[in-house]
C-alpha cells in the first residue's frame, strides 16, 4: 500500500492560493496516495492548526468539515468561521455550504503553479512584519519561524487595524464573534461591542469593487440587517479602508438607499500606509494566481 508523504501534503496545502480550495483526496494524491483521503483528514484533525491554510482543505463536494478546529489567534476556530474566511478570500459558497468546484485546486494545478515564474511565494500564516529583500531565497516553515507576510495575514492584519479604528471612532471595544440568531442559524461577525450595541463588517479592499466584491458587500449588509431583528437598537456599520472601495455603498447608489433604509452606517477609516501597500500587493498576487479575480464577476478577496 502506498504511503503518504505528510511533508509533501503540507507543502501542497501551503500552495493553495487565496480564492481557491482543495479536497482531502487532492491532498492525498499530491502526497503519494490518492486513496489516503481519510488519513489526511485524521492528520489535519490532529495537527491542522500547525498546517498553513488548513481551512482551505474541504470535502470532495466542497463542504467545510464539521470537525474543523483552529490552532491559533486570528485563525478560524470552527467550520462557521472557516466558511467566513473562505468567502472573504474569494471562494464562492452556495446556500448549501458547498464551495464552487471551479475554484478547486488539484495536484495538476500545483504542478503548473510551481512552474510559474510569477507565482506568489508560498507562505504560512505569520505575524506581519517585514518584506522580502530582492533576490532573497525562501524556504517553507511553520507559523512560528516564518519571516514573510502571507496574503491571509495581510488580510487579517488589515481587518484588525480597521476594526481598531472603528472601535476608536465609537469609543468602545470591538471583537470578532460568532452569534446564534433567533432562528437557530449561526453567523460570524467581524466586530461586535461587548454590550451588543454595535455590529461591524469590515472590508480591506483597496480600489473599486468588482462584481463579486460588490455582492459580498451586499451579503454582509443583509447579514447586519438580519442581526438587527434580534438587536433592534444596535448600530450597524460597514467599515472600509479605502474611499474608492466605499463608493459602491456611498450616496447616489441604490445600495446606499437600501443601507440608509435599514439603518446601516458606511464608515471609511484611515490605516497605516505600509499596511495599505501590503494589501495592494496581496491583491496583485491574487490576480496573478487567479486571473478571474480581475474580472467583473470575481468574488471579493477581502
Amino acid at each position: 500500500m502506498a504511503t503518504i508523504n505528510f511533508d509533501r501534503a503540507k507543502q501542497f496545502i501551503a500552495a493553495v492560493p487565496e480564492g481557491r480550495w482543495t479536497a482531502y483526496g487532492d491532498v492525498a494524491d499530491a502526497a503519494g496516495n490518492r486513496r489516503g483521503a481519510m488519513a489526511i483528514g485524521m492528520w489535519l484533525l490532529r495537527s491542522g492548526g500547525d498546517v498553513p491554510f488548513f481551512w482551505r482543505v474541504l470535502t470532495t463536494k466542497g463542504h467545510v468539515p464539521d470537525t474543523l478546529r483552529g490552532g491559533g489567534i486570528g485563525l478560524p476556530h470552527d467550520a462557521i468561521a472557516a466558511r467566513e474566511v473562505l468567502r472573504k478570500e474569494g471562494v464562492e459558497i452556495d446556500f448549501r455550504g458547498r464551495a464552487s468546484q471551479h475554484q478547486r485546486f488539484r495536484p495538476g494545478d500545483w504542478a503548473v503553479y510551481r512552474r510559474t515564474p510569477t507565482r506568489p511565494a508560498v507562505r504560512p500564516p505569520v505575524t506581519i512584519a517585514r518584506s522580502r529583500a530582492p533576490g532573497a531565497t525562501e524556504r517553507a516553515s511553520d507559523s512560528r519561524s516564518s519571516r514573510h507576510v502571507s496574503d491571509s495575514v495581510v488580510q487579517r492584519s488589515a481587518e484588525t487595524a480597521i476594526l481598531a479604528k472603528v472601535a476608536e471612532h465609537f469609543g468602545t471595544p470591538l471583537a470578532p464573534r460568532s452569534l446564534t440568531l433567533s432562528g437557530g442559524a449561526r453567523v460570524q461577525i467581524d466586530g461586535v461591542a461587548t454590550d451588543d450595541s454595535i455590529f461591524v463588517e469590515v472590508f480591506a479592499r483597496q480600489g473599486s469593487l468588482k462584481g463579486g466584491q460588490q455582492k459580498k458587500v451586499s451579503q454582509d449588509a443583509l447579514k447586519l440587517v438580519t442581526i438587527a431583528r434580534d438587536h433592534p437598537d444596535a448600530r450597524l456599520v460597514l467599515a472600509f479602508a479605502d474611499a474608492e472601495a466605499a463608493t459602491y455603498a456611498a450616496r447616489g447608489t441604490w445600495v446606499s438607499e437600501a443601507l440608509a433604509t435599514w439603518g446601516v452606517t458606511v464608515l471609511v477609516v484611515d490605516i497605516d500606509e505600509q499596511l495599505r501597500a501590503n494589501i495592494k500587493e496581496a491583491q496583485v498576487r491574487q490576480i496573478m494566481v487567479n486571473p478571474s479575480a480581475a474580472s467583473p464577476t470575481a468574488v471579493a478577496n477581502d
